[in-house]
C-alpha cells in the first residue's frame, strides 16, 4: 500500500472520529423549519433529511401512461430531489476528487464522502463566505442524473399512499 493511501486512510479515519461534532440529524425547532422548509417547496408531506436513495417514496416510471395523480406526485418528489443534487453538486465542486473517486475497496468509498461532509460542515462552522462559488452546476448532460434504483415494495405502497395525500 502507498504511502499516500495510508495518509489518505488515517484523514479519513480521524474525520470520521469527529463526525457527530459535525453532522447531526435535525432536532426541535431546527428540524420543525427544515420540514417546513420542505413542504413549501414542493409539498411533499415531513421530509427532514432527503438523502439520496433513502427516500422511503419513489417515483412512478413513466412509460407515457401515467394519471394525472401520478404526474403530480413526481413532480412534487422532484422538487425534494433536487435539494439532494444541488447537495451533491455543492460537495464535487468544493471536493472536486469526489468526481473522481478511484478506489480499490469500493467500500471505503462512502467513508470518503462522509470525510467530504465533515469538512464541508467544518468550514461553514468557520463561516466561510461565497459557499456558491462551490456548486458544480449541472451543464444538461447525463452525469448530474442520480442512478436508477429498483423500487422496494415498501416504498411503492409508501408513494402510492402519498400520491393519493398529495392530491387532496
Amino acid at each position: 500500500m502507498s504511502s499516500v493511501t495510508c495518509c489518505l486512510r488515517r484523514v479519513t479515519k480521524a474525520l470520521l472520529d469527529v463526525r457527530g461534532d459535525f453532522i447531526q440529524w435535525p432536532r426541535g425547532e431546527q428540524g420543525i423549519v427544515i420540514e417546513e422548509g420542505f413542504e413549501q417547496i414542493s409539498g411533499f408531506p415531513p421530509v427532514i433529511g432527503p438523502v439520496d436513495g433513502c427516500h422511503p417514496a419513489v417515483p412512478f416510471r413513466d412509460n407515457g401512461h401515467l394519471s394525472r395523480q401520478e404526474v403530480n406526485y413526481n413532480n412534487k418528489h422532484a422538487k425534494t430531489r433536487q435539494t439532494i443534487e444541488r447537495t451533491l453538486g455543492l460537495l464535487k465542486g468544493r471536493w472536486w476528487r469526489l468526481k473522481f473517486i478511484e478506489m480499490e475497496n469500493i467500500n471505503e468509498c462512502p467513508a470518503i464522502v462522509a470525510a467530504a461532509c465533515v469538512l464541508h460542515n467544518f468550514c461553514l462552522l468557520a463561516d466561510e463566505e461565497n459557499i456558491d462559488e462551490f456548486l458544480d452546476e449541472c451543464d444538461g448532460d447525463d452525469d448530474c442524473e442520480l442512478p436508477a434504483y429498483v423500487p422496494r415494495p415498501q416504498a411503492v405502497a409508501k408513494r402510492n399512499q402519498m400520491a393519493i395525500f398529495l392530491n387532496h
